[in-house]
């Protein structure tokens, strides 16, 4: 898919600048791919952004989640950025996307009206195969990343880890108020306010 351009016309002609640039100068991120290492991008902005000023960063986020370990190490820069960070779910958060907006900075997590944030235990991505032992490791390796993520979602939601747990047996699609209530997000923006941080104010 081509980039996007905004066409700038100055005295001097005419400058083709990208969506993205003008996001970024407005401290906006746009989360709108599966997770995978793409996120390294989104992690370099908001190291250039930190470095910039310390005011808030907005992520938006659109995405049907993915990778575990890419997705914590974008949540590890989150929590570590010493600036205000905004996360906005717009569409839909799901699985690690999930994560990401509530590792927002409390007061500043937001779904928009018609957004869904979806919750679920770590997925086998290709099945099991291999000896007893190789099944064995791997099914530790999941529950060690199921009780992580479930911890990380005590820690930011105030919830207790048997609420955490059922909330993420299944594929468990909440509604924007639905995950305000289980303090994934703090409130569900009305379209004002949602356009307001779409213009980074």
């Amino acid at each position: 898919m081509n980039t996007p351009y905004y066409i700038e016309r100055t005295a001097n002609g005419t400058n083709a600048i990208t969506l993205e640039s003008i996001l970024l100068e407005n401290r906006v991120i746009f989360l709108d791919k599966p997770i995978d290492s793409n996120v390294n991008s989104i992690i370099k902005q908001l190291l250039v952004l930190s470095a910039i000023n310390n005011e808030k960063i907005t992520i938006l986020i659109n995405t049907p989640g993915g990778s575990i370990s890419d997705g914590l190490a974008l949540v590890d820069v989150i929590k570590a950025c010493p600036c205000p960070i905004c996360t906005v779910s717009l569409g839909i958060a799901a699985s690690m996307g999930a994560i990401i907006l509530a590792a927002g900075t409390k007061g500043l997590r937001y779904v928009s009206n018609h957004s869904r944030v979806m919750l679920h235990e770590p997925l086998i991505q290709n099945g099991i195969g291999g000896s007893c032992s190789s099944v064995q490791a791997t099914a530790e390796a999941l529950m060690e990343r199921k009780n992580l993520i479930n911890k990380l979602l005590c820690d930011y939601t105030g919830k207790d880890m048997k609420t955490i747990n059922k909330a993420t047996s299944f594929d468990n699609y909440l509604s924007a108020v639905a995950a305000t209530e289980l303090g994934v997000a703090d409130a569900v923006l009305t379209d004002d306010e949602l356009y307001q941080i779409l213009k980074g104010a």
